[in-house]
């Protein structure tokens, strides 16, 4: 029988940056996060692009996952059938 081991990590990464001259948090508008870039709109319209501090796996505590899934695996198939029941059902 195959087994399939799914092991899930969180990874936090902190960034310390400043606002402009004048401007708080209660300034702010929107902002949203793509990649490794915080975009911040002002409600003054003045628009911000703040490169975080990239992730690396230093940042990865792969000792203890918060998480660990394991399923079977189909007949045939190389990748996890996650219609069939976690093994610990079977």
């Amino acid at each position: 029988m195959k087994v399939s081991v799914t092991t899930d990590y969180m990874v936090s990464v902190e960034t310390v940056f400043d606002l402009p001259e004048g401007k708080t948090w209660d300034d702010v508008q929107d902002w949203f996060v793509k990649y490794d870039f915080l975009f911040i709109t002002m409600k003054d319209g003045e628009k911000l692009e703040v490169r975080l501090d990239e992730a690396t796996w230093d940042h990865v505590d792969f000792k203890r996952p918060d998480n660990v899934t394991f399923r079977s695996v189909a007949e045939g198939r190389n990748y996890a059938d996650y219609s069939t029941p976690a093994l610990a059902e079977e």
